[in-house]
């Protein structure tokens, strides 16, 4: 193993011995096709069958990411919904902080109870994690109002999701808060209308991040 690869498995052990969690993509975990490409495992579940493989962020960059949020006025009152939420390295990561209530929605069900068991076990929890299973764009949405997103599903299941989320906000006018982690498809988000692009900003291994917002 290469010297950069070495370190960032053991940054990654130590951040998950830090938290008590499992999220790494091993062990029957990965539902991916290919290492080369981005695409996920078929299954009837996928409404559009462009879920992507399971992937994780870095834990530097999300408690980067998780801070930013941290910092807003109105952080104490976000619910945080992460689409595709694999095992929950997300999940744990914005729960060690007090928000609201942080919520995970994953298309498989073995990663979701994953997800369910790291929430339970992890050390330092301060907001309760909830977890549901389903296709992203067939999940009700009124609950959030921070939404992150790590390049989990294709252009097709993201258009509706964002449909969905505009049926939302007619119905439930509040603000709300895109992190787009990975940002592929920009244009798409772009396109619907229902955000603006607030801020554009860089992991430290080069991925963009798009920041979106709705204001009231």
């Amino acid at each position: 193993m290469p010297a950069t690869g070495l370190l960032r498995t053991v940054w990654t052990q130590c951040n998950e011995l830090l938290y008590g969690i499992r999220t790494t993509a091993d062990g029957g975990f990965s539902h991916a096709r290919s290492a080369d490409s981005y695409a996920g495992t078929a299954t009837a579940a996928a409404q559009f069958g462009d879920n992507n493989r399971y992937e994780t962020p870095d834990y530097f960059n999300l408690r980067w990411i998780r801070n930013r949020l941290w910092r807003e006025p109105t952080a104490r009152d976000d619910v945080i919904y992460d689409l595709g939420c694999g095992m929950g390295r997300v999940l744990c990561v914005m729960a060690s902080r007090p928000f609201r209530k942080v919520v995970g929605v994953e298309l498989f069900e073995d990663l979701a109870a994953a997800a369910r068991e790291n929430a339970r076990t992890m050390r330092g929890r301060r907001a309760p994690v909830e977890v549901l299973t389903g296709d992203a764009s067939r999940v009700p949405l009124d609950e959030g109002t921070v939404f992150f997103l790590f390049n989990s599903f294709g252009p097709e299941t993201l258009t509706a999701v964002l449909a969905s989320l505009r049926e939302s906000l007619t119905r439930k006018p509040r603000p709300v808060q895109l992190v787009y982690y990975n940002a592929m498809h920009d244009e798409v988000v772009a396109d619907s209308g229902c955000l603006e692009l607030a801020a554009e900003e860089r992991t430290r291994n080069g991925l963009r991040v798009t920041f979106w917002r709705r204001s009231a």
